[in-house]
Formats: structure tokens, C-alpha cells, sequence
């Protein structure tokens, strides 16, 4: 099973489309009709994926004391997903992050906190299932 990770903004924000003979950081438009419309108050809904094709990828450090071979590229997948972001927010858009395991979509949120793309900077980053997540610009 796979973390997903969809992104609501109040503006349309580029693609990045996915390449599978070199997987990384990609975001496509997601179907106004998809499952995760509900969780979001933003008109413009997209999907975005690690390097793993899926939100995998951006889960860095979930697990203490496991190794995790793949720690290099989820940094660099996480690195990818805040300059994104921080510069969506240059640019004046709001955006919000909805991240749960495939199949939970239409879930309703359990967990909410707000933040920055420098808080995906760190040793360890991940996001929590069925996890609504304010970005907001470094004050």
C-alpha cells in the first residue's frame, strides 16, 4: 500500500510531468471528480509523487532506529517537494496538502498542523495518515 499525496491551491500551478526512465519529483492535475475533492476548500486540485511514483517517498525517517536505504533519494524528493512549494508561495498562491495511504481519499482528516517547505528540510520528515497540512511562508 502507498502514501498519496494530493495538493489543493487557490491558482492553477505548473505540472511536472512524470518521467519513469528517470523517476523523481512530479505533480499532475488531479480529476475534479476525484474521492479527495471533499477534503479540500481550494478549487485547483492536484496530485504529487516522490521519486517512488507515489508520497512513499517523501516519508524520510518515520520509523526510528530503521535504516533506510532509500534516506538519500526521500531527502532529495522532499528537498524537490519545499522549493515547490516555497515558490507557489512566492508566487501568491495558498496551498494545502492532503496525505493518506491509497484508498483512504475520501477519509475525513484526523490529523491537521500547518507548515513550511523548510520544515521538510530536516533529518526527518513524513507525513501522518489522513493528514491535512497548512503550507504557509517562513514569517
Amino acid at each position: 500500500m502507498c502514501m498519496m499525496l494530493y495538493m489543493a491551491a487557490d491558482q492553477p500551478v505548473p505540472e511536472i510531468p512524470w518521467n519513469e526512465s528517470e523517476p523523481a519529483f512530479h505533480v499532475r492535475v488531479e480529476s475534479p471528480g476525484s474521492p479527495v475533492r471533499n477534503q479540500f476548500a481550494l478549487p485547483h486540485l492536484f496530485y504529487v509523487g516522490s521519486h517512488e511514483g507515489c508520497g512513499c517517498g517523501f516519508q524520510l525517517g518515520e520509523y526510528p532506529g530503521y535504516e533506510d536505504d532509500e534516506a538519500l533519494a526521500k531527502g532529495k524528493s522532499l528537498r524537490d517537494l519545499a522549493g515547490y512549494l516555497e515558490f507557489q508561495l512566492a508566487e501568491g498562491r495558498k496551498l494545502t496538502l492532503y496525505a493518506c495511504w491509497a484508498g483512504d481519499e475520501a477519509s475525513a482528516y484526523e490529523h491537521c498542523r500547518t507548515i513550511t517547505p523548510r520544515d521538510l528540510l530536516g533529518e526527518s520528515f513524513f507525513f501522518l495518515e489522513k493528514e491535512l497540512v497548512r503550507v504557509e511562508g517562513a514569517a
